[in-house]
């Protein structure tokens, strides 16, 4: 039986916001952007040696920074995987998705477009996404992408700024007809660290349970990630650990989970098989206490074992 596996590749280290939780410290002022071409190319090597290897790839997530500051690469990439018969998808704050940006992107086969959305209060989106960012600009790109055909996911980052407004954002993520809102706990990596954003245990599940109580149906299905499973009442989880998933920087370095220090890199693009990068993630794979499958190292791994705040 082969794995099916998923790529994420940082196609630019620029951003035109300033996320008080970023993991990557970028900004506008500088970054380096991904050789398309030469990602192109390990994109189309690894799929001729599926039929020979333990994988199948089935998505390529494009990251960023902002993803739609390099927009040239995520077309060419996207257009790659559509050949050869892999989903491809963004992670974008929507800010820069207008009906022509939309329009070229489905023409260029992507099909997932994920769109952080923490809050419906310009005040507080400020707060947590910088003096640039702009609520009507991230609902306008919401909207955009669901009226253009994709797979539409918004993800909301729980945390102390916003946690009056889980419910709803969800109401309205529900409304708009987003396929899928997923809620990640404030992760203490990148700016995150020392910020004063973080959530106890038991307010976490609290905002869990309010939350379960009012999803209704399949539009905006609720998702919580990298939270223990016994936890999260009837919602579904998605355990980082469960999934084999391999992230690449523009400088071509991999990693197997972006919220971990930079130097705990795993491999090189340029020089490592694919084979031989998800030979060393697996081994660091564990079993928390609670039995939740977790990533050697995780940021999170205090909630899985013992019950208690993490920090």
């Amino acid at each position: 039986m082969k794995k099916n596996i998923s790529i994420e590749v940082k196609v630019t280290d620029r951003c035109n916001l300033d996320c008080f939780h970023c993991v990557n410290n970028d900004c506008p002022d500088h970054g380096k952007d991904l050789d398309a071409g030469l990602f192109a190319e390990k994109v189309v090597r690894w799929v001729d040696n599926q039929e020979s290897s333990s994988y199948r790839i089935t998505e390529v997530r494009m990251t960023g920074g902002e993803p739609l500051l390099n927009l040239h690469t995520v077309t060419g990439i996207a257009r790659t995987c559509c050949s050869l018969g892999i989903q491809s998808g963004i992670n974008t704050n929507a800010t820069l998705l207008d009906a022509p940006t939309a329009r070229l992107l489905k023409k260029s086969g992507l099909e997932i477009v994920k769109i952080s959305f923490d809050s419906i209060d310009e005040t507080t989106l400020r707060q947590i996404r910088g003096p640039r960012a702009s609520l009507t600009k991230t609902i306008t790109g919401i909207h955009t992408a669901v009226e253009n055909g994709f797979h539409v996911i918004l993800r909301y980052t729980l945390c102390s700024f916003n946690r009056d407004q889980l419910v709803a954002c969800y109401r309205m993520a529900r409304e708009i007809g987003v396929e899928k809102f997923q809620v990640k706990p404030l992760i203490r990596a990148g700016r995150a660290i020392g910020s004063s954003g973080f959530l106890s245990r038991e307010e976490l599940c609290r905002a869990f349970e309010e939350l379960a109580v009012i999803v209704n149906g399949p539009i905006a299905r609720p998702e919580i990630l990298c939270w223990p499973s016994k936890d999260t009442t009837s919602l579904t989880v998605k355990a980082c650990a469960s999934i084999n998933k391999i992230y690449f920087s523009t400088s071509y370095k991999a990693y197997f989970c972006n919220y971990l220090p930079w130097t705990n890199e795993i491999g090189d693009l340029t020089r490592d098989t694919l084979e031989e990068l998800l030979q060393r993630r697996s081994i660091k794979v564990c079993e928390s206490r609670s039995s939740y499958p977790i990533l050697t190292g995780c940021r999170q791994i205090e909630y899985f074992n013992d019950g208690t705040n993490a920090f």
